[in-house]
This record gives C-alpha cells, structure tokens and sequence, in this order.
C-alpha cells in the first residue's frame, strides 16, 4: 500500500519537498525559521488532532510516538512565541474514517523523511538557535523509517479492499492539497506584512 500511495500521490510531491525545505534557498534567519514552525504547527496541529479524534485509529496505529506538536510548541517558545496556540492554523483537516486518517498520516509522515536535510542545514547556519529551537526536526530523523514501516503495515491491515485502498490514496491527496493551501495562504500573509 505505501508503493500504491507513492505512486499515486507523485502530483503532489515537487511541492510539498519544495514547502518543507523552503530554508535551503536564501538567507537563514531566526525570523525565517520562525515563520517557517509558525507555518508546520498551523497545519499539523490540527492534523493531529484529528487523527487523535478519528475513531479506530489507534487501534491500527500507535498515535503516542507520532504527536510531535509538544516539541515543535518547545521550539516555537525557544524562538519567542510564548502561546503558540494562539498561532493562526488550518481550519480545514476533513477527516472521516480510519482509511482517510491513514492517508493524512502517510503524508505528514512523507514530511518527516525531509526533517534531517533541513536540520542540518540549519545546525550549519543557526547553531546556537537549533540547540535551543531545534528537537522537532531532530527527532524526527531518528524515528522516520521505523515510523514508516510502521504505517506501511498499519496500511495494508486496513486496506482490505479495493474501496478502502481508495479511500485511503483520497486521504493523502486531501492532505497533500490541504497542506500546500495552507502554505500558499500563509505565504501570502507573510508577504502582505512585509
């Protein structure tokens, strides 16, 4: 199932990489770092939520060492937010059964695999501020491949049927579509401000 959502989800991929690994290209501040959490918390905050709402879930999955929101919330007081639940988030995470839950968890997941790439670019550029700012993307290299395998058994458990699998690949697209949205739509903001 992984290869099926690999296969089916290639559309969207050139521009999720492209949003996760925005701080490659230009200069690297502590304000782009911050834009950029402000950004990732907007959407997987609500993300997970849901997935922690989804009834079933957790029985196919084991959510516990997928809620990343307490270190990014770490990071994002680190760099001199101190609500970051008062940032601006996605407003729209339409999640309705397990298979669907799935497919948002497979594309935040995809995110993940990005982490270390930016992480050390970072370290490079701002390591006094990824010492005190930096546990969301660190954690997450060390635990994406287990993480994956994971899913991907989670995965093929539930899709049992031709139906399922497709409820599942629809996921993903909604969460690949609704993630690059929410970016456009914050990217915009940042630049009306500027």
């Amino acid at each position: 199932m992984l290869a099926r959502l690999q296969k089916a989800t290639e559309l969207y991929h050139g521009a999720a990489s492209a949003q996760r690994l925005e701080l490659i290209g230009g200069a690297v501040t502590v304000d782009r770092y911050r834009g950029f959490l402000d950004r990732v918390h907007g959407f997987e905050m609500p993300v997970e939520a849901a997935l922690t709402l989804t009834l079933g879930l957790d029985d196919v999955l084991d959510l516990r060492g997928r809620n990343q929101i307490r270190l990014l919330r770490a990071d994002l007081r680190g760099l001199g937010v101190g609500d970051p639940a008062t940032l601006p988030r996605c407003l729209s995470v339409p999640i309705h059964d397990v298979p669907e839950a799935l497919g948002w968890v497979y594309a935040v997941e995809r995110n993940t695999a990005l982490h270390g790439v930016l992480e050390r670019h970072l370290h490079d550029r701002l390591p006094d501020v990824m010492r005190q700012a930096g546990s969301y993307l660190a954690v997450q290299e060390r635990s994406v491949g287990a993480r994956m395998r994971d899913l991907g058994h989670a995965l093929d458990s539930v899709a049992t049927r031709p139906a399922i699998a497709d409820r599942i690949i629809h996921g993903a697209k909604a969460a690949f579509r609704h993630q690059r949205s929410w970016y456009e739509l914050t990217e915009s903001w940042s630049r009306a401000a500027s």
